[in-house]
């Protein structure tokens, strides 16, 4: 469970010296460093000194070290994450992907992205929906682009697929689709011929994940109001 990102430091020449002082964190003090002699085991919480069973003046050995060392890490992981969603919400295999990247070992990074989950810190299902909203809100987009988009994101297929399923199903689907190939025929070149201009705008269309039936109904529409316009 310790950091891949440096090595643990050898505290081998502790064994046997006495805990010194829990120094207080400067920039929290909610946590302290364990201090023997000017040599610091790691930075725990506060609330912690008494969980590891430590105490000003015990007489460190190697299971103390080994448990200074894990609650440390498991700290950081926690401060990391922390930090992390200050910058902006993430899920959590995308927490789990961060922390990794930061040099966690897999397992710390599990148990940690599942810790803000419980917090409430981390919510896929409401993330899932927010970033699907915004994806129909900036363009149309169909059922399976979203889920596409969502898998992109990190967020479990089961979840992408509800997600993505209720979203566009509160949405008029070949409104959006039409809205979409009325804006592509109108910027097709005029020396297009119509085969390429029908491919060109059904193309656009799948892109953006509308069913076929769906497509080809918009571009029928889109090329029979533009022939309207044109008359």
């Amino acid at each position: 469970m310790y950091a891949k990102r440096k090595e643990p430091e050898s505290f081998e020449d502790c064994i046997g010296e006495s805990i010194t002082a829990f120094k207080p964190n400067q920039s929290d003090p909610m946590r302290v460093s364990v201090m023997v002699g000017k040599r610091k085991l790691g930075v725990i919480d506060r609330g912690a000194i008494s969980d590891l069973d430590l105490r000003k003046g015990a007489v460190v050995d190697e299971p103390m070290i080994r448990r200074v060392l894990i609650a440390s890490t498991t700290q950081a992981a926690y401060a990391k994450a922390i930090r992390l969603l200050s910058f902006k919400p993430r899920s959590r295999k995308k927490m789990i992907d961060d922390l990794r990247r930061a040099g966690f070992e897999p397992e710390l990074c599990e148990t940690t992205a599942d810790r803000m989950v419980e917090m409430g810190l981390i919510n896929d299902a409401a993330l899932a929906e927010i970033f699907a909203q915004e994806i129909v809100s900036r363009k149309p987009a169909g059922q399976r682009f979203l889920v596409g988009k969502l898998r992109q994101r990190g967020f479990e297929s089961a979840l992408a697929s509800e997600v993505a399923q209720r979203v566009a199903g509160e949405r008029d689907t070949l409104e959006d689709a039409l809205k979409l190939a009325t804006k592509k025929v109108r910027t097709l070149p005029r020396n297009i011929t119509p085969e390429a201009a029908k491919r060109r705008v059904f193309g656009a269309l799948a892109r953006r994940g509308f069913d076929m039936q769906v497509a080809r109904t918009a571009l029928e529409q889109a090329f029979d109001q533009r022939e309207t316009d044109d008359f």
